[in-house]
């Protein structure tokens, strides 16, 4: 039982004691409803306390173990954004002969983020070169379905209606994104597919009551579709006990948000 039913249940009590027309066993018997409804509340919210303290436990000690990575991070990053050029000089060389001869002249150009865009390039070029739809489906060997059943047009059409959902979501973006990631930290995280909802707007036909004219009223209903999402390394926590992702039991995720970010979800049909 929700906090709102709670709620609602005492002040149909309260309301049924102060008319006076309710039988004392009546009202007994609705004050045992609404203890049990309060306990279980009780209950449920130290479950989620102790899951909550169970997490951040958890996300604490993978940080702790994770410092010499995000160390190595912290340089990648900083070398590709250019930032060592006057601690790491050797990192860094004069951009043409003319510099490299004159004497004293301490100009440096980023040698790493050229390699680095190149390499983005390069798998951007390998995965999306025909375009944003970089897989197809293919039929099996020894197809199984029902009789009169195209498998072919059947096949056809479940890789188009794959295409709207990943073109939905953006799966190319994503991906493109989590390239970067991977040829900078050395680290890529995509997720999916998940079942991401949004609010759709609908317009339903209803007649005024005045006019007695059909009119549409706009009515937003929550919509679940499949995603893809491209993962910030620097946010994300797997099962550090393990060596490949495949074995791990579980992974956090950080979500940093600000009020207005909380206050958004507040009508999103999956919170």
């Amino acid at each position: 039982m929700e906090n709102d039913s709670v709620e609602q249940l005492q002040e149909i009590i309260d309301a049924a004691a102060s008319s006076g027309q309710v039988a004392s066993e009546d009202l007994d018997m609705l004050q045992a409803v609404l203890d049990a409804a309060k306990a279980m509340e009780d209950e449920k919210a130290r479950a989620k306390d102790t899951l909550a303290a169970d997490i951040e436990a958890t996300l604490r000690t993978r940080m702790h173990f994770r410092g010499q990575k995000e160390a190595e991070w912290t340089t990648a990053r900083d070398l590709y954004m250019g930032k060592l050029g006057i601690s790491k000089q050797v990192y860094m060389y004069p951009e043409s002969a003319e510099q490299r001869e004159a004497q004293g002249n301490k100009t440096r150009v980023n040698i790493v983020r050229p390699k680095v865009d190149a390499v983005v390039s390069q798998l951007m070029s390998t995965q999306f070169g025909a375009g944003d739809k970089n897989w197809s489906l293919r039929t099996s060997r020894v197809p199984q379905s029902e009789e009169g059943v195209d498998v072919d047009y059947a096949i056809k059409r479940m890789e188009d209606y794959i295409e709207d959902q990943l073109e939905e979501t953006d799966y190319a973006r994503h991906c493109k994104m989590a390239m970067e990631d991977m040829a900078i930290l050395g680290t890529g995280v995509t997720k999916g597919p998940i079942n991401g909802g949004k609010l759709r707007k609908i317009w339903i036909k209803d007649v005024d009551p005045n006019t007695g004219q059909v009119v549409r009223i706009p009515q937003l209903t929550p919509e679940y579709v499949p995603c893809i999402k491209r993962v910030d390394p620097w946010f994300f926590y797997p099962d550090h006990t393990v060596a490949r992702i495949e074995d791990s039991t579980d992974a956090i995720e950080v979500h940093p948000m600000s009020k207005m970010d909380l206050q958004k979800l507040k009508k999103h049909p999956a919170y």
